[in-house]
């Protein structure tokens, strides 16, 4: 068999694999989900729930959740497995063969992923040297190249910047293209455009129960959008591509009072900690670390002169970062997401000691 060639050039996505005491690597929360919540959502398990049979197809009560807890309508959101389903979806339905996906680089690498497997153009904008977006700019490049799609995470993965909901929603206005606003990490900002897509129907956003509200092992993403569009991926997605005990534990998370907002909270809290030890690292070491990029998040970025062997070295003590290629020589760049306070000290005092000794 003789395999297309737009597969043989992917590079597949290379997460963190090890055990580590302390994960600090791929953003997700560090609060267990509260016994009392399994014990409510283990209950619905039992009374709603049968391993024989198929999942609700539409994911009903679970996106009625969400719509709730996002102030839209329940026919404004779909579910997926998690919001790469929900990427790969819309880049390979709403465009042509051929169209034209655009991205704004530094982001989350899975968007020009799975446009190349979808075999579609894919531009990519650069952002400036302060690794923000120029709203111009993008607006100039996406005419220039008649884009057909653009995506990008707001705030940031990697950056962890925030563009204000204004700049966002004058993007949109200014395109003819389908605008995909990944809001991954909004809870831990206040520049969300979820109350447009209604209003503008060029944009869809993306939510995630995978970072504040903890559910990163149960997979369940959300598009908010028009209802012309939702009901385009009610018919692409898959029959039933959320499992009935991810519906579950999403929708009694999501019903929760005042659970995620807590978490956030939490986080955020925990990561401005982690922000001014790692600011305090770049000022005593100068020559390996550079420019701590202010979070909107709950990870830090920021420049180092050699990432992958500060990486290595906090490896050898059970602590998982993420090294990310550098954008400007001679530095790359670290992420480091927070973990529980005790866990941060432990990471600071790791990352001391590697600097200390040269990496």
């Amino acid at each position: 068999m003789r395999l297309p060639q737009k597969v043989l050039s992917l590079t597949p996505y290379a997460p963190v694999t090890e055990i580590c005491r302390i994960r600090c690597d791929a953003n997700e929360s560090c609060f267990p989900l509260p016994s009392a919540l399994w014990d409510t959502a283990v209950k619905r398990m039992e009374e709603q729930a049968e391993a024989n049979r198929y999942p609700d197809p539409y994911a009903s009560a679970c996106c009625k959740a969400a719509a709730k807890k996002y102030g839209i309508h329940p026919e404004q959101v779909v579910a997926g497995n998690g919001s790469d389903e929900l990427i790969s979806l819309i880049e390979n339905s709403f465009l042509e063969p051929g169209g034209c996906v655009a991205t704004i680089e530094p982001d989350f690498s899975m968007y020009g992923f799975y446009a190349d497997l979808a075999g579609l153009r894919h531009v990519r904008i650069p952002k400036g040297e302060d690794l923000r977006i120029n709203p111009g700019a993008v607006t100039a490049a996406l005419e220039r190249e008649q884009a057909d799609l653009l995506i990008f995470s707001n705030p940031c993965n990697p950056t962890s910047l925030v563009l204000p909901a204004a700049e966002v929603e004058r993007i949109v206005r200014s395109t003819r293209a389908l605008v995909v606003v990944d809001e991954a990490y909004m809870e831990f900002a206040d520049e969300s455009v979820l109350g447009l897509v209604g209003e503008l129907e060029n944009l869809i956003v993306l939510k995630t129960c995978s970072k504040a509200a903890g559910l990163a092992s149960a997979r369940v993403g959300f598009a908010a959008g028009p209802e012309e569009l939702i009901r385009v991926l009610y018919s692409v997605k898959s029959p039933y591509n959320v499992n009935a005990f991810s519906q579950i534990l999403a929708q009694t998370v999501l019903e929760a009072p005042g659970y995620v907002e807590d978490c956030a909270k939490k986080l955020r809290a925990y990561t401005a900690g982690l922000y001014v030890g790692i600011c305090a690292l770049a000022a005593d070491f100068p020559e390996s670390v550079g420019t701590v990029y202010p979070t909107s998040t709950n990870f830090v970025y920021f420049e180092a002169k050699e990432p992958e062997k500060i990486r290595r070295a906090l490896l050898r003590r059970s602590i998982a970062v993420r090294a990310m290629p550098g954008h400007d020589a001679p530095m790359g760049h670290l992420r480091v997401s927070t973990a529980r306070l005790e866990e941060n000290e432990e990471v600071l005092a790791a990352l001391l000691d590697a600097l200390k000794e040269g990496v």
